[in-house]
């Protein structure tokens, strides 16, 4: 499984399942651990991956890894491990891609039922939107609450009807407590001369 960054533009090698453990000869023939392996990606490459359907890669492990790994060891790999074809499918939402699946398959096994993997990638395509999304909102979160705190100043929002939906600690120095404020029309809080 690969998570995809758009800037700059790479793909990431995030989980790698049924390899057993033939692990350290994989890293041995790679030269690293598989995991957190990046590969540039170019637009072309890139618009199969947005098509959300299971196609076979016909280049092998050298086209899979965008030619970052030299094909000798490519070749290497195919052999040690029996590989017989090998297929990707993009993790993706609105032709926004987030990441891909890869599948290898091996000499003598039974086909793969490519609907059921298509159907359960578009599915773990729209899990991996909200994730991406969720993290993408605590991060603006921490990013917001971590300047209200710095600064001196009360800083506040209010909806469109006038109610405060958020207030900074500082208002603590005026005898206020977040839940005195939060939820009250601000105009509550001004003196009713001003």
């Amino acid at each position: 499984i690969n998570i995809f960054e758009e800037s700059p533009n790479k793909i990431t090698t995030k989980y790698v399942a049924g390899v057993g453990d033939r692990l350290e000869e994989i890293k041995n023939i790679l030269g690293k651990h598989p995991l957190d392996m990046n590969y540039s990606v170019t637009e072309e490459q890139k618009k199969p991956m947005r098509l959300s359907q299971i196609a076979k890669i016909k280049g092998g492990l050298y086209e899979l890894t965008f030619g970052s790994i030299p094909k000798a060891e490519c070749s290497k790999f195919e052999k040690l491990f029996n590989i017989d074809e090998i297929f990707g499918i993009g993790l993706t939402q609105k032709e926004i891609v987030y990441g891909s699946i890869t599948i290898l398959t091996f000499k003598n096994t039974k086909p793969l039922d490519f609907e059921l993997i298509e159907a359960v990638c578009n599915e773990s395509s729209i899990a991996l939107q909200r994730w991406i999304a969720n993290e993408a909102v605590l991060k603006s979160e921490e990013k917001y609450h971590s300047l209200t705190e710095s600064v001196s100043e009360v800083i506040y929002s209010l909806d469109t009807e006038g109610v405060v939906t958020f207030v900074g600690p500082q208002i603590e120095r005026y005898g206020y407590l977040y839940d005195d404020i939060v939820g009250n029309p601000f105009l509550k809080f001004i003196y009713p001369d001003d």
